[in-house]
């Protein structure tokens, strides 16, 4: 999986010089742990990718969900061993989130219901990433950034002279960043 944001796009957002390049390697794998974090909240891939020979198991329905979209293109689909056709067999919805049987085994518009019956190479996800997702990388990078520069790695509270702070240690999404993800959730039918 590729990272949501780059390096040089979070420095000037947590007012890191660009020059400055001893937190590089803490940075980017703060990038990374995001990125991860917001796919599985997603529960996709977000960036486009291309998926080949995914076996799927058909729905005895009219729509048949793949793992990851939004879906861009199918390559090649098969059902029970038979080739399909765009267009003709099945198409994409107009959310492309999943696809719809046109004319199925024994002309019915229903998906083969099986186990891994249905063979689908296909390309899903947003061509680079949009701008509310970046953002709300961004904001959470941030968040954590400022928790750990406030304080010591591992440490839970401090004491100054003038009273005591503690810090709780973050391991939850801002509820703006939840909001952003929620968007780009797949809404099962």
């Amino acid at each position: 999986m590729a990272d949501l944001i780059t390096l040089a796009e979070l420095k000037p957002y947590i007012k890191v010089e660009a020059s400055e390049t001893s937190f590089d390697t803490v940075l980017n794998a703060m990038i990374s742990e995001i990125s991860k974090l917001f796919q599985s909240f997603v529960g996709c891939d977000i960036l486009t990718d291309t998926y080949s020979s995914i076996k799927v198991n058909g729905s005895g329905r009219s729509v048949l969900d793949l793992p990851n979209w939004p879906i861009t293109a199918v390559s090649s689909i098969t059902e029970e061993d038979i080739a399909l056709i765009e267009g003709t067999d099945f198409e994409i919805s107009v959310n492309r989130d999943y696809l719809i049987r046109l004319d199925g085994l024994g002309g019915e518009s229903k998906w083969a219901k099986g186990i891994k019956n249905i063979t689908v190479s296909y390309t899903a996800g947003f061509s680079g990433t949009p701008g509310d997702l970046k953002l709300a990388c961004k904001k959470q990078i941030g968040h954590e950034w400022k928790q750990q520069s406030n304080k010591e790695w591992g440490e839970t509270s401090r004491s100054f002279p003038d009273g005591s702070v503690a810090f709780t240690p973050t391991s939850e999404l801002l509820d703006s960043v939840k909001a952003i993800l929620k968007r780009y959730r797949r809404i099962r039918i």
